[in-house]
Formats: C-alpha cells, sequence, structure tokens
C-alpha cells in the first residue's frame, strides 16, 4: 500500500480542473482564456495544456 490523496481527491481535482479548461466554451472569448487554461494546466501538472495557453497567449497578442 502507498500512500498518497485518495482516489475520490483525485477525482475531485481532476473534475475541477477540467471544467476550468472548459470554461473557455461558455465564455464570448477574450484575453481571460489562455489563464484559465494555464490554471487548468498547473493543476492537472499537464506540460501539453502549458504550451496551448502559451499558444492562445501568444496569438492573442498578436491579434
Amino acid at each position: 500500500m502507498t500512500a498518497g490523496p485518495d482516489r475520490a481527491a483525485l477525482q475531485t481535482n481532476l473534475r475541477q480542473s477540467l471544467a476550468w479548461a472548459l470554461m473557455p466554451v461558455c465564455c464570448c472569448g477574450g484575453l481571460p482564456i489562455p489563464f484559465m487554461i494555464g490554471y487548468a494546466a498547473y493543476r492537472l501538472r499537464n506540460t501539453t495544456l502549458w504550451i496551448f495557453a502559451a499558444a492562445y497567449l501568444a496569438v492573442e497578442g498578436a491579434v
């Protein structure tokens, strides 16, 4: 048996992080979107989401 967070806590954190990642779908767009994606990347510890957040911010900055 290993020590660490229980499965229910991990599933709750995953659901909350996915909700933050999908929040831009409910928004009209704008500057908060890459920061919401970045927060989800932080919570999920997912480098792919970090890349998408940075790319989204770069595109918004260019526009």
